[in-house]
């Protein structure tokens, strides 16, 4: 089981079919997990560049492209489309 905020866990658990923790990870996470986006956005912006070798942004497309496909085939469509 993770911590209910996903994308910054700082325990995982392994429960057992009783609902018993049988083991527990923890690993504090320092900011919010969104502190290394910010760092890089901030050595691109020092170094006069906008885009990074990271993430490039033809690949931030294709992957939004690939989303977009898989909402259409599934049927998922959000409230303000």
């Amino acid at each position: 089981m993770l911590d209910s905020v996903w994308f910054r866990p700082t325990t995982f658990r392994v429960i057992d079919n009783q609902g018993n923790v049988v083991e527990e990870f923890r690993s504090p996470v320092s900011g919010y997990g969104r502190q290394h986006q910010a760092e890089e956005v901030e050595r691109l912006i020092r170094s006069g560049n906008i885009a990074g070798d990271v993430m490039p942004p033809d690949e931030s497309l294709a992957i939004m492209r690939t989303l977009d496909a898989i909402r259409a085939r599934i049927g998922l469509r959000y409230p303000a489309e």
